[in-house]
């Protein structure tokens, strides 16, 4: 009987449905010769929408142009034409209300099952289905018992789960009168419309619980607080791309030594002013770009954020779209203190440069800021919770209030989480020190206990945060998705083939081979020297070695190597003086993220 490869996704939402599309279109280009089973595990009662696109609301509106929305990787504009044909009346809107975005992907999940169907894979969808624990099975296999108290085996799963709980201000769960989750729209059933509202947070959270209440009509302040006070910069209308001069891989690749030593948080800094500088043709640093923010009230800094949007393409902003594509790499070219010192002492501030909304948006809070409705504090530094009132302590003031929501984003604790609490617990994962789990860089699998073997459990989204950094937006989303469409793809080839063999040759370990689109193999002739440092040994490997802690031991005179990255081949020149490549092969520039293909 021929074997049925299971794929086990878990989550509905965004990032479930990219992967799925993704995966059915590296079927499309590579058939199977293996049957393969897709079940799709939503808790909701809705495929597609997830969490950020579900709720029919006007005042929940996109915060990127609608023509960048694509859950498949490298596409734009199919939402903009499908959404033209299906409601040709928002055609006017280039940040339409997310509901619509979420009916989009409902409508792309129900168009690829059938695609699937026709290529022969079946895929189902389980709706109002959670996910309670993963366990491991026979063969590499893997158990997940759901809500309904039954099991299922897969060969694959796909984590998929979307934002994690905030952890913030954990402490006043329970209270009456505090809503920790401000997506729950029965946290705005029976607030009246006098009550004084806090909330704690200045971000696109914040200003989503703004637009909500002046969308039921609420009439009472609304005073949100964080530590720095600053409000959201602003979209201009058109962002033109930038060719980044100094924040580039070539530049991070130079200053690395390709991989040798970490990327210093002080030259990024460095790097950081000078491209700002360049682009918008006058010195920039830190003082210029916060001393505005720092001298305005809130409406001023509104004002002044409307009319530069308004005005034309921001060079600055330009710089931050630019580079956003390749955070991740730079982030992991750093030293772990270094990385905290930058989510400790710039993060809040990137974070609210490069998260801007849209002028619909902002125009709105200029509105309630003019009308004396909304308030904004700086300095938040406690919150207390005494006769039924909550204090927000401010540096200059108190503020109390009989209802409280948290916009402070979402969490990175993949503890939070029962799923993930339990794999925690069991040893199947590890938490990352800088927030989700200890994953494969270059494949996105997780790490175990035991760190030698891959597991065949994969995740984006939050939970690559340590190691990826950027992990929230739609595009990074559909990225990581696609990476790990490839893979599951080409490793049921793989064994298919390895199967399909007369003397059932063992399959090749496809984490041990090249996902770059850009690579070559390349052999290392041994001159002098018996091992080679490598700060990139997990992205790479070295036939005829033998690693050990983080070096490559030779045991003989000559050595291949196949890496996925053309820059490590330059850390192997860079590593030893008296290399002689054998056959050297040919790298192109690497400018920006590659495709997964």
């Amino acid at each position: 009987m021929k074997e049925v490869i299971r794929i086990g996704i878990v989550g509905g939402g965004p990032g479930g449905v990219s992967f799925l599309m993704q995966f059915i279109e590296e079927i499309k280009k590579n058939p199977l010769t293996s049957s393969v089973e897709v079940s799709v595990f939503e808790k909701t009662s809705d495929i597609g929408p997830g969490l950020p696109y579900v709720f029919n609301d006007k005042s929940y509106i996109l915060n990127l142009p609608k023509n960048s929305m694509e859950p498949i990787f490298g596409n734009a504009g199919n939402f903009t034409k499908w959404l033209s044909k299906e409601f040709s009346s928002l055609d006017h809107a280039e940040f339409p209300p997310r509901y619509y975005f979420g009916r989009y992907l409902n409508y792309l999940a129900n168009e690829t099952q059938k695609q699937a169907e026709s290529l022969g894979v079946a895929v189902k969808f389980k709706t109002n289905c959670e996910v309670k624990d993963l366990q491991p099975f026979k063969q590499g296999k893997f158990q997940l018992k759901l809500s309904d108290e039954s099991a299922q085996v897969f060969d694959y799963i796909v984590l998929a789960t979307g934002h994690m709980p905030s952890t913030a201000y954990y402490h006043l769960n329970g209270k009456t009168g505090y809503y920790h989750n401000p997506w729950d729209q029965n946290s705005y059933k029976n607030i009246t419309t006098e009550s004084n509202i806090g909330i704690i947070g200045t971000r696109l959270t914040a200003i989503d619980i703004a637009a909500k209440f002046h969308q039921l009509g609420h009439r009472g302040k609304l005073m949100m607080a964080s530590r720095s006070g600053l409000l959201p910069t602003v979209l201009a209308k058109v962002i033109p791309p930038y060719p980044l001069r100094y924040l580039t891989l070539d530049t991070f690749t130079h200053l690395t030594k390709a991989g040798l030593i970490p990327l210093k948080l002080d030259d990024l800094e460095e790097l950081f002013w000078k491209e700002l500088s360049a682009a918008e043709g006058k010195p920039i640093n830190s003082a210029v770009l916060t001393n505005p923010y720092k001298n305005m009230t809130s409406l001023q800094w509104m004002t002044k954020e409307i009319s530069e949007a308004e005005a034309g393409p921001r060079p600055w902003q330009q710089v931050l779209f630019s580079l956003y594509p390749i955070v991740s790499e730079i982030w992991r070219m750093m030293a772990e203190p270094d990385q905290k010192r930058f989510l400790e002492d710039y993060y809040s501030l990137f974070m609210s440069y490069l998260a801007a909304f849209p002028l619909e948006n902002a125009k709105l809070i200029q509105y309630l800021l003019q009308k004396e409705q909304l308030e904004v504090y700086e300095g938040l530094q406690t919150i207390q919770y005494a006769n039924d009132q909550f204090i927000m302590q401010t540096a200059n003031k108190e503020i109390m209030v009989a209802k409280l929501f948290n916009a402070t984003g979402p969490g990175y604790n993949p503890a939070m989480v029962p799923l993930y609490h339990n794999m925690l617990e069991h040893g199947f994962a590890i938490a990352h020190p800088l927030g989700g789990l200890e994953i494969d860089y270059s494949t996105l699998q997780v790490l175990n206990e035991d760190v030698t073997k891959k597991q065949n459990i994969f995740v984006m989204g939050e939970l690559t945060r340590g190691k990826c950094l950027a992990t929230t937006d739609m595009t990074r989303v559909a990225f990581q998705a696609n990476r790990i469409a490839y893979f599951v793809s080409q490793d049921i080839q793989q064994k298919s083939l390895a199967l399909a063999k007369s003397d059932q040759e063992p399959s090749k370990d496809l984490s041990k081979t090249n996902f770059w689109k850009y690579s070559s193999s390349v052999q290392l002739q041994k001159s002098s020297f018996t091992e080679l440092h490598l700060p990139t040994v997990s992205m790479t490997y070295v036939k005829g070695t033998k690693l050990h802690q983080n070096k490559l031991l030779f045991p003989k005179n000559s050595v291949e190597f196949s890496a996925m990255k053309p820059s490590f081949f330059g850390s192997l020149k860079s590593a030893v003086n008296r290399v002689n490549f054998v056959s050297r092969p040919t790298l192109p520039r690497l400018n920006s993220m590659p495709k997964f293909r």
